[in-house]
């Protein structure tokens, strides 16, 4: 790997595929799977010493792209007479709370395999879910 040059950063794209697996039988437990694609740029330099600003437009070069599973085992909870929630319920929630779930883990992954591969240690940021509700019909 070629050495880092001074003024140059990393940046990222973080890309979650959320899959719920669940049988939809009297088993009251199902599995958030979810695949962490983690794409690794190390950004142009913002000016270099010799007044040269062309390096500056550049959107950076490729470094790493890295792909890592996380799962999480969630049991259902009813109470007697309740009716079982139906697959798009779960998918829902998989894609929500599921992976909000597992995400401090993914943080802590990426910022532990960064620091191992001789990279300033990537600390991901916030994770935002985009959500489609009545105002984004309008």
């Amino acid at each position: 790997m070629a050495e880092r040059e001074a003024g140059r950063r990393l940046s990222y794209d973080l890309v979650p595929d959320v899959v719920l697996q669940w049988d939809g039988g009297e088993d009251d437990t199902f599995v958030v799977q979810v695949a962490f694609n983690l794409h690794l740029t190390m950004g142009a330099a913002h000016a270099s010493d010799n007044g040269d600003d062309d390096a500056s437009a550049e959107d950076g070069d490729p470094l790493a792209n890295i792909k890592y599973v996380l799962e999480g085992l969630f049991r259902l909870e009813m109470r007697e007479g309740d009716e079982a929630p139906t697959e798009e319920e779960l998918a829902a929630y998989a894609e929500t709370t599921g992976l909000f779930a597992l995400y401090p883990f993914a943080r802590e992954w990426a910022h532990d395999l960064t620091g191992r591969m001789g990279l300033p240690p990537l600390t991901l940021g916030v994770l935002y879910v985009p959500v489609d509700g009545p105002e984004s019909s309008k």
